[in-house]
């Protein structure tokens, strides 16, 4: 029999535990028998797997989807929404303007990160004329000079960057199929512009190995060098 889909989830979250963590740290404290002694269990045994983020692979001709990690944004947009549905049920019929703006507040939150729960719009996207990113619109490879992965760690937890360096204003080496929505810009996007040539991305909420992306990355800016020199 399948656990719950919750605890399932739960479990999936402490296998991607970071071993240097601060959380780790005081699941190995725990008494045993408690349920955060099955917490580190679950943790160890993640990690005699050998557990690592899917494989890479580059091959020119194909499209490679990187999407947001499975369970990313969940709480924050499922838990503000039920959060605004209860404090707007309490506004209503206590006609209390506080609650209301709290209401409010929640279903903003739940607003803004509901691109983490997106499936089927992935915000980044490999493809063989260049690097798409959700909400900016396409870079091809020709336009794209170099780039870096930088670690920021918050409290010991990991949180990788991919810096590009165009080699024109970000506004003209883009492809856009079309202009953003104006609804979109207000939601959650991993990009944002550093200058008017340079531009990151937030790599921590994907479910990608950031070496495994800049490898790709910088394999398909050497193919399309090669190319133009041809």
């Amino acid at each position: 029999m399948q656990p719950p889909r919750g605890v399932l989830k739960i479990r999936s979250f402490f296998r991607r535990l970071p071993l240097e963590s601060p959380a780790f740290s005081l699941l190995q404290k725990a008494p045993t028998g408690t349920g955060f002694a099955y917490m580190l269990k679950v943790r160890m045994r993640g990690v005699a797997k050998g557990e690592a983020e899917p494989a890479l692979k580059n091959d020119s001709g194909t499209i490679i989807p990187i999407r947001y990690e499975s369970g990313n944004g969940e709480m924050m947009v499922y838990g503000g929404s039920l959060l605004g549905l209860f404090l707007l049920s309490l506004a209503v019929t206590r006609f209390d303007g506080i609650l209301l703006l709290a209401a409010i507040a929640a279903f903003g939150v739940a607003y803004y990160y509901a691109p983490l729960t997106f499936r089927r719009h992935p915000p980044l996207q490999v493809s063989p004329e260049g690097f798409y990113i959700e909400g900016l619109g396409l870079l091809p490879w020709s336009k794209i000079a170099g780039i870096r992965i930088y670690n920021k760690a918050v409290r010991n937890i990991r949180n990788a960057e991919l810096y590009l360096i165009l080699h024109a204003p970000i506004e003209k080496a883009v492809v856009r199929e079309r202009e953003p929505e104006s609804w979109r810009r207000y939601m959650y996007s991993v990009w944002k512009p550093v200058s008017e040539g340079e531009l990151t991305v937030k790599l921590e909420p994907l479910a990608v190995s950031p070496e495994q992306l800049g490898d790709v990355i910088r394999a398909r800016i050497a193919e399309a060098r090669k190319a133009d020199r041809a």
